[in-house]
C-alpha cells in the first residue's frame, strides 16, 4: 500500500518531531537540573549542620560560661545585699531603738507636764492639790509607820522595865516593900502583889487581849483598809499607857485590864505591815521594805530600855517613863493620820508616775465580792504554815530576851538599873541593823533561787543564834561583859530572818498578805502569852542555873522550828494568790493612767477584765 505524502503532512511530522525532541531536552534538563539540585542540596545540609553544631556547640560554651559568670556575679551581688541590708537592719533598729526611747522619755515627760495642780482623786472623790515630782515618796511613809509600830511595842515593853525600877534587888526590906528612893514623894508598894507569878500575868494579859482582837481586827484591816483603824489602835495604846501609873494605884484588876487594851491595840501592828507592804511597796524592794516594818521589834527596847533606865535613876522617875511613851505615840499618830493613804494614787503628794511604780506587778481587786480572803486554801499551804512555825521559834527567843533579859542582866549579872537599861538595848541594836542589812541584801542576790535564799537566812539566823545561847550557858555569871556579849550576838543573828520567813511571807501570800503576815503577830502574841510562865517557871529565882535551861530550850526551839521552815517552804506563790484568774481583776503591770483618764475601777468592770499599758 502506498503512502502518499502531502507537504501539509510534513509540517505536521516536522513540528511532532520537534515537540518530542523539545521534551526529551526539558526532561533531561529537569533530570540533570534535580540531580545538580539533590547535590547542591547535599552539601548545603552537611555544611549547614556542621556549621549549625559548631555555632551551637560554641554557644553553648559560651552560653555556660556566661551562665557561671552571672551566678557568680549574682551570689557576689547577693552577698554584698544581704550584708548591706544586714548593717541597714542593724542601724535601723538602733535608730529605731534610740528614737523609741526618746519618745517614750518625751512621753513620760509629756504626760508628767500635762498632770495639773488639781485632780480628781478616784477613791474618795476629793479634789486637793498633786505634786508632779516623781520622787519615792512612799519613802516618806516608811519611817512614819515603822516608828508608829515602834511606839505601840515600846508602851508594852516599857512597862516591863518599869517593874524592875519600883522593886530593884537592893530596894527590897525585910518588910515585903521596897520604896523608890527617886522619887521625892518615896512611893510605897507591897510587893506580894507583884510576885513572879503576878507579874508574869501582867506581861501575859497584854497576849490576851492581842490573841482575843487577833482574828476580828485581821477582819477591820481588809474591809475598812489601814489608815482609819491603826490610827484608832494607836489611839487606844496611848491612853492605856497614860494611865497604867494611875491604874497601880487604883488596883491590881486594873492594871490587868488596862495591858489587855495594850495588847488589844498591838494586834494591829502586823496586820499593818501586811496591808502597808501590798499596797505601798514596789516589787523590787519588797524586802526592804518588810524588814523595815519588822525592825520596829528591836528598835522599841533599842530606845525604852536606855530611856527607861536613864528616867528610873533619875529624880524624875519611872512614871515619866511611861507618860512619856504614851504622849510620844499620840504625836506619831497623828502624823500617820495627816500623810497616810490607803491607796498610793490618793495620796496628794504621790505622782502619776510613781504611783504606777508601786503598782507594778501587783493586781486590784475591783469586786467586794472577789475581796474575800480564800482561808481554806490558805490553810491547806504548806510554805504558809512553815512561815508561821518559824515565826513560833523567833518570836519564842525573842520575847524572852527583850521582856526578860532585864531580868537576867540585873539579878544574875549584877547590873544596876541604869547600866541594865543600856544593855539591854544593845541585842536589840544589833539585830535591828541586821535585820535593815539582810532586808536589802537578801533583795540583790540573783545567784541563787527566792526558796534556797529564804532557807539560807533563817538557817544563819535560827542555827547561829542557837550556837551562841549554848555557848552563854556554859559560860559562868561572874564573866560579866562577856555573857553580855554573848546574848547580844545570840539575839543579833535573829536579824537575819527578814530576809528568811518575814520575807517568805510576803512573797507566796500576794494581796492576802495581811492575813499570813498577820498570823506572824498570831505566833508572837502565843509566844508572849507561855513565855512569861516558862520563864517564871523554870526560873523563879532568877539563878545562873536556872538561865542555864532557859537558854537550852531556846536553842531547841529554834532548831526544830527552822527545820520545819527548810522543809515546808516555797517561794513559788500558790494558786490563791495569783488574782490574775479571778474574775473582776484589773492587771496594774506596767500602767500609767493619766488623773483624768483614770477609769472608775470599782464600778466600770462587770466582767473578767484585763488592763494594761507597757510604759517603761
Amino acid at each position: 500500500m502506498t503512502v502518499i505524502i502531502t507537504d501539509m503532512d510534513m509540517v505536521l511530522i516536522t513540528m511532532i518531531m520537534d515537540m518530542a525532541a523539545v521534551g526529551e531536552i526539558k526532561e533531561g534538563s529537569g533530570t540533570v537540573a534535580m540531580e545538580t539540585r539533590a547535590e547542591i542540596g547535599e552539601t548545603t545540609v552537611e555544611g549547614t549542620v556542621e556549621d549549625s553544631a559548631e555555632a551551637v556547640k560554641e554557644e553553648t560554651v559560651d552560653g555556660t560560661t556566661a551562665l557561671k559568670e552571672t551566678r557568680q556575679a549574682g551570689a557576689t551581688a547577693l552577698k554584698e545585699t544581704k550584708q548591706d541590708g544586714a548593717t541597714t537592719l542593724t542601724e535601723t533598729k538602733q535608730a529605731g531603738a534610740t528614737a523609741l526611747k526618746e519618745t517614750r522619755e518625751d512621753g513620760a515627760t509629756a504626760d508628767m507636764t500635762t498632770i495639773t495642780d488639781t485632780m480628781k482623786i478616784s477613791a474618795v472623790g476629793e479634789t486637793k492639790g498633786r505634786y508632779d515630782d516623781p520622787q519615792d515618796d512612799r519613802f516618806v511613809l516608811l519611817p512614819i509607820v515603822m516608828l508608829a509600830l515602834t511606839s505601840i511595842w515600846s508602851n508594852i515593853i516599857v512597862f516591863n522595865f518599869v517593874l524592875l525600877c519600883m522593886a530593884p534587888p537592893e530596894a527590897i526590906n525585910s518588910s515585903n516593900t521596897y520604896r523608890n528612893e527617886s522619887r521625892n514623894d518615896a512611893v510605897e508598894i507591897s510587893v506580894s502583889r507583884f510576885g513572879a507569878w503576878e507579874k508574869s500575868w501582867i506581861t501575859g494579859a497584854v497576849a490576851l487581849g492581842a490573841l482575843a482582837a487577833h482574828f476580828p481586827i485581821v477582819h477591820i484591816v481588809n474591809k475598812y483598809s489601814l489608815r482609819i483603824p491603826f490610827f484608832c489602835f494607836g489611839l487606844l495604846s496611848s491612853i492605856t499607857t497614860i494611865l497604867l501609873p494611875q491604874a497601880l494605884g487604883w488596883g491590881y484588876g486594873w492594871a490587868i485590864f488596862l495591858r489587855v487594851l495594850q495588847g488589844i491595840a498591838f494586834a494591829g501592828n502586823f496586820p499593818a505591815i501586811g496591808k502597808f507592804t501590798s499596797k505601798w511597796t514596789y516589787y523590787k524592794q519588797n524586802g526592804m521594805f518588810v524588814s523595815t516594818c519588822v525592825a520596829f521589834i528591836q528598835l522599841s527596847p533599842t530606845i525604852t530600855n536606855p530611856v527607861a533606865g536613864a528616867l528610873c535613876s533619875s529624880d524624875i522617875g519611872w512614871r515619866w517613863a511611861v507618860y512619856g511613851h504614851g504622849k510620844i505615840t499620840l504625836i506619831i499618830f497623828l502624823l500617820f493620820f495627816m500623810f497616810y493613804r490607803d491607796e498610793p494614787r490618793a495620796h496628794p503628794f504621790v505622782s502619776d508616775i510613781e504611783a504606777s511604780k508601786i503598782e507594778r506587778q501587783k493586781s486590784i481587786i475591783l469586786s467586794e465580792q472577789d475581796d474575800r480572803v480564800p482561808y481554806k486554801s490558805i490553810l491547806k499551804t504548806k510554805a504558809v504554815w512553815a512561815v508561821w512555825m518559824a515565826g513560833i521559834g523567833n518570836f519564842f527567843c525573842v520575847n524572852t530576851i527583850f521582856l526578860f533579859s532585864s531580868a537576867y542582866f540585873m539579878y544574875v549579872l549584877d547590873f544596876a538599873v541604869a547600866e541594865t537599861g543600856l544593855n539591854a538595848a544593845i541585842p536589840s541594836v544589833l539585830q535591828f541593823l541586821l535585820k535593815l542589812f539582810c532586808g536589802f541584801i537578801s533583795d540583790k542576790i540573783r545567784c541563787v533561787n527566792e526558796t534556797n535564799k529564804l532557807r539560807i537566812f533563817n538557817s544563819i539566823a535560827f542555827f547561829g543564834s542557837t550556837i551562841f545561847f549554848i555557848t552563854l550557858s556554859f559560860l559562868d555569871s561572874s564573866h560579866k561583859q562577856t555573857c553580855m556579849i554573848l546574848m547580844s550576838i545570840a539575839t543579833g543573828f535573829l536579824g537575819f530572818s527578814t530576809g528568811g520567813f518575814f520575807k517568805a511571807g510576803a512573797m507566796i501570800s500576794g494581796n492576802y498578805n495581811h492575813f499570813v503576815t498577820g498570823n506572824i503577830s498570831l505566833t508572837k502574841t502565843f509566844t508572849m502569852l507561855i513565855v512569861p510562865f516558862v520563864v517564871t517557871g523554870i526560873a523563879p529565882a532568877n539563878s545562873a542555873a536556872q538561865w542555864k535551861i532557859v537558854f537550852y530550850i531556846i536553842a531547841a526551839v529554834l532548831v526544830a522550828t527552822n527545820l520545819f521552815f527548810v522543809i515546808f517552804i516555797n517561794a513559788n506563790a500558790p494558786e490563791w494568790s495569783k488574782m490574775s484568774e479571778q474574775p473582776n481583776v484589773v492587771s496594774t503591770q506596767y500602767r500609767i493612767f493619766p488623773r483624768e483618764l483614770q477609769p472608775d475601777l470599782k464600778h466600770t468592770c462587770s466582767s473578767p477584765t484585763i488592763m494594761a499599758i507597757d510604759v517603761y
